[in-house]
């Protein structure tokens, strides 16, 4: 079998570059949820409303938009409401805050022709998860493509006032 010694190498490789690059399983039945900006401003308590076994995940990118979009800065009703969101989202975060994990982008993750962006930061998150079960939670019909893409199942939150969960974010969960 000394032609196959090549191969075996080459599967080792393979193997340490996964372990190296892709985060550990979670263990038991815990899913990995990752949750985008928009979820969170349309729908503040997600967090509350995850499954036990769900682990959720909030990229970087998203606490640094959310803490972006906190402070008003005019006049304009719809910008004072979308920054009470924002600060209600942050709440939500730290009130989960033992069981919510902050995590950086991996953009060298992703396909090497999507660029830079905060979709694709997002994004990136996800597929260094994926060694677990993993959810997208967005708003944006885009990134769920692209997560698709990716063979990152992902599922839309509710539409922004409604009390409950969405059918499809409902059934993912």
């Amino acid at each position: 079998m000394p032609a196959l010694a090549p191969l075996v190498a080459r599967l080792r490789g393979v193997r340490q570059w996964l372990n190296d690059q892709l985060a550990p399983p979670l263990s038991g039945d815990q899913r990995a949820v990752v949750i985008d900006t928009n979820s969170l401003i349309d729908f503040p308590d997600l967090l509350a409303m995850l499954k036990a076994r769900d682990v959720p995940y909030v990229p970087k990118r998203v606490h640094e938009e959310l803490d972006g979009l906190k402070h008003v800065r005019s006049g304009d009703e719809e910008a004072q409401a979308r920054a009470a969101r924002a600060r209600h989202a942050i709440a939500g975060i730290d009130r989960a805050a033992d069981g919510v994990r902050i995590e950086a982008s991996k953009l060298h993750l992703c396909a090497a022709d999507w660029g830079p962006s905060p979709d694709n930061e997002v994004l990136s998150v996800a597929v260094h998860l994926s060694l677990n079960p993993v959810l997208l939670i967005t708003s944006e019909r885009n990134l769920r493509q692209k997560a698709k893409a990716e063979c990152i199942p992902a599922a839309s939150p509710p539409a922004r006032g409604r009390h409950e969960l969405g059918a499809g974010v409902q059934q993912a969960l």
